[in-house]
């Protein structure tokens, strides 16, 4: 079985046993070509973790993907993206990466590429940043995400324990005991770059018995977990090149979609023809009976030509193991508010309270995240307004309260700035002298908020000059 490893290469000639296939080394103009016998490679930690899988799973057969090209082994994203682009081109089955990016700038690009390999059953399996910082691949929905435990040893791995929802996190060792060249052996440190091996290993071998892409993720999870944990999903990360079914016509921020959408249509025609566009639909479903039924009876009848499924709204029961690979996303997976974590020592993050109503607002909102987004920020979206998930937002439903998802946003992505837009009556966005204020309509309409100092007014139909104003104000304020 191949394994696609993305690292700073394997040195065979220092492991002779390892079988490597492809030899491959991504230029920084973000080529793939077979490498250069003068390029050396200089560092072990892709070397090391080849040999950690292949203690384990003997019969495995690898794919050098060398995007390191120097010691302090980092790379342009540009490099990362054309290693995986190659991996989903040439259909690799499972991809290894003890590696990722923090940049929230580089996200959305991951994202789209790691979707694109899901849907074709390829397994991904990925450390998490050892900073605990929140990085990708690993913590995609749909990646096996891996965090070291040094209680464990040689090929031990476990489910974690109260994993936030979501993020399916696996916990393995990362203490392996390897031969020295010159003798005797030593055993590898306490990382998550020695652990996320461990895992690859037991993916390639429940893969040897099944055969490649006979799983999907979310049944390989199953396999790891002996059946006891069901892999679940915060977020739809898993959605990508998407026909969006929309019966009722809601509006919608296409530029703000956080997929790449092929088409929208307000007919049934959109499942029927899902096998020639792409085999993932967007379904916002109708409120009310009759209509709804109609189309989830097309959804039911069409589910074998379809890769995924975003349901807009709440799943009914029965539809919720209606694609064979599990990649089914509704409303009701939106319960990350209820796991508050006890951990409280990340740093509290800025905040931006957005008052106003309807897509509007939300497309302010977005407007503001970008650009923190293209500055470096690690910046995230709160916001109840239906669908505003498709959206990359942080979705919060019914019977979550605002601290909660708060608390819960801050905990996992550990962001620089939280910008909220809460407009369901009765909800106040957690309000301290640290915060600031965008007020965007009419501004007595927000005569509470006025009494605030940290205050901008944005005009009904402004545009992205007077937001960009006001996003240089927020910044002014809080550097």
């Amino acid at each position: 079985m191949l394994i696609a490893l993305i690292d700073d290469g394997i040195e065979t000639s220092f492991v002779p046993s390892i079988r490597v296939k492809y030899d491959l080394s991504v230029g920084a103009d973000g080529i793939v070509n077979q490498r250069a016998a003068d390029d050396r490679i200089l560092t072990d930690h892709g070397t090391t973790c080849a040999r950690i899988i292949a203690k384990y799973a003997p019969k495995a057969e690898f794919c050098s993907l060398r995007i390191f090209q120097k010691q302090e082994l980092r790379a342009a994203c540009s490099q990362l993206l054309a290693a995986m682009q190659w991996c989903l081109a040439k259909q690799i089955p499972i991809v290894h990466m003890s590696l990722g990016s923090s940049q929230p700038s580089d996200f959305r690009a991951i994202r789209s590429i790691i979707a694109r390999m899901l849907q074709q059953r390829q397994i991904i399996v990925a450390a998490c940043s050892n900073s605990a910082a929140y990085s990708m691949p690993a913590r995609l929905n749909g990646v096996l995400g891996v965090v070291a435990d040094k209680e464990l040893k040689d090929d031990e791995y476990t489910i974690m324990p109260n994993t936030l929802a979501g993020h399916n996190l696996i916990l393995a060792s990362s203490r392996h005991e390897l031969a020295l060249p010159t003798g005797g052996a030593y055993t590898t440190q306490v990382t998550n770059s020695y652990a996320a091996p461990a895992v690859t290993a037991a993916v390639h071998n429940i893969l040897e018995q099944s055969g490649a892409f006979s799983l999907s993720v979310v049944q390989m999870y199953a396999k790891l977990s002996k059946n006891k944990h069901n892999m679940t999903f915060s977020r739809p990360d898993f959605v990508e090149d998407a026909v969006i079914l929309n019966p009722c016509g809601y509006p919608v921020l296409r530029q703000h979609l956080f997929f790449n959408y092929l088409r929208e249509c307000t007919d049934l025609s959109a499942i029927r023809q899902a096998s020639e566009l792409g085999r993932n639909i967007v379904y916002l479903a109708p409120q009310g009976q009759g209509t709804s039924e109609l189309y989830e009876g097309a959804l039911l009848k069409n589910n074998h030509v379809m890769q995924s499924l975003l349901y807009a709204g709440s799943l009914p029961k029965g539809m919720e193991c209606m694609l064979d690979n599990g990649l089914v996303w509704s409303e009701n997976c939106c319960t990350y508010g209820k796991h508050i974590p006890v951990n409280q020592s990340a740093e509290p993050p800025v905040v931006v309270n957005l008052y106003g109503q309807g897509l509007e607002a939300v497309d302010t909102l977005c407007q503001l995240r970008d650009l923190s987004v293209a500055d470096g920020y690690q910046c995230r979206g709160i916001c109840d307004y239906p669908h505003s998930y498709l959206y990359d937002l942080e979705f919060l439903p019914r019977g979550i309260s605002p601290e909660a998802a708060f608390s819960y946003v801050s905990q996992v992505y550990r962001p620089d700035v939280i910008i909220s837009n809460l407009q369901m009556s009765g909800r106040i966005a957690p309000v301290d002298q640290d915060s600031y204020s965008v007020l965007l309509g009419e501004a007595g309409s927000y005569e509470s908020a006025l009494l605030l100092k940290n205050v901008s007014c944005l005009k009904p139909g402004c545009g992205k000059d007077d937001i960009l104003l006001v996003y240089d104000k927020i910044l002014r304020y809080f550097l």
